[in-house]
């Protein structure tokens, strides 16, 4: 829950700034004041790891954990809260550090994501907004938008992919994303933490991994499935429990467009995660709440961190006592929306289990 509170402050602080912006010459000097004061320099001594996987799959799990690491990087609520400026937030980060506001609470970072995709579907600065505009309005609408967005996520993996990446790829959101990625490393590390990695969780992110092996030719990327059975009714319910949060309510969000939805994620997923060119740790979320030690002890061999006990414990001890959801379709249901909207799930998901014991 605090991390849902988290993000929610990161959003509504961005959504306050973007409908009532600082005059931005302002911010940009203040910006450049730091950069000085703080003899900034781009680091490049960082690895960069993505944590892929669609949405109730896991990946916040991972993502918590692993960001108790002093070695890692992570976008935090703070640093995030004034758009554009990562420096700025940075230093109203430390001002309010002492109120207790969790600013250093992991963030997405769902806003500068969006902002980076450049497309009018997935383009915005909103935060959650952005992102469940996707999935709100009538249902035929949405339905088109994804689509819309299936096409145009293919046509942007090609171009990537033939070394022909579209001209947004240079764009201000591009580049600014970037250097969100660097600035991040640059403050953990002026806060004397030892970072040797960067890690990023964005779910949308799965729609195209590309993005970030072309932003970072050196990125890692962490892949976790989970059983389309267990996943599409947990993505469901949790989309119906945001609906409950202020700013987002009463958005109707259909079962056939989550489950629309989260098709077009496991694609996207399907044929980007198995490249034989991408650095990629596979594992699936029935296996490592079965058998958590050896997972997370791979993992954190993996990304090159310095594993304790007392976080390896710490980890296991979190996955055994996760609660287990409600039942809130059956499993009828969730078969018929499986085989209408998300024919490759159960494909992925087998192909995770295969590429997991590799």
């Amino acid at each position: 829950m605090a991390t849902v509170a988290a993000t929610m402050i990161s959003a509504v602080l961005s959504y306050g700034l973007q409908q009532n912006p600082i005059p931005g010459g302002w911010l940009d000097d203040r910006e450049r004041d730091l950069e000085k004061a703080w003899s900034y320099r781009p680091p490049t001594n960082f690895q960069p790891v993505y944590i892929l996987g669609v949405p109730q799959s896991g990946t916040t799990l991972l993502y918590e954990w692993l960001c108790q690491y002093p070695e890692i990087a992570y976008f935090s609520v703070g640093q995030l809260s004034v758009v554009d400026h990562y420096f700025v937030s940075e230093y109203l980060s430390e001002t309010l550090g002492g109120l207790n506001l969790g600013v250093d609470a992991p963030d997405e970072g769902v806003h500068e994501f969006l902002a980076m995709c450049n497309h009018p579907l997935i383009q915005g600065k909103h935060g959650l907004v952005a992102a469940m505009d996707i999935l709100s309005g009538p249902e035929a609408v949405s339905l088109g938008h994804h689509t819309e967005l299936s096409s145009y996520i293919q046509q942007l993996n090609g171009r990537i992919r033939e070394q022909q990446p579209a001209a947004f790829l240079n764009s201000y959101h591009v580049h600014k994303f970037q250097e969100a990625v660097q600035k991040s490393v640059f403050t953990w590390q002026r806060r004397g933490r030892p970072v040797n990695t960067f890690l990023g969780k964005i779910p949308a992110a799965s729609l195209t991994p590309r993005l970030f092996s072309y932003l970072f030719p050196t990125t890692r990327f962490i892949h976790i499935a989970r059983a389309p059975q267990q996943v599409l009714p947990a993505f469901i319910q949790a989309a119906q429990d945001i609906q409950e949060v202020p700013f987002i309510a009463k958005r109707p969000l259909s079962e056939r467009v989550m489950a629309s939805y989260y098709g077009l994620l496991t694609k996207s997923l399907h044929q980007e995660v198995f490249s034989p060119t991408a650095t990629v740790f596979h594992l699936t979320y029935e296996n490592l709440l079965q058998d958590p030690e050896p997972w997370l002890t791979r993992l954190v061999d993996f990304i090159g961190l310095t594993g304790t006990p007392d976080r390896l414990e710490q980890g296991c001890q979190h996955l055994k006592n996760l609660p287990v959801p409600p039942e809130t379709l059956t499993m009828q249901r969730v078969e018929e929306l499986i085989a209408t909207y998300a024919p490759e799930a159960s494909a992925h998901y087998q192909r995770t289990q295969e590429a997991s014991r590799t």
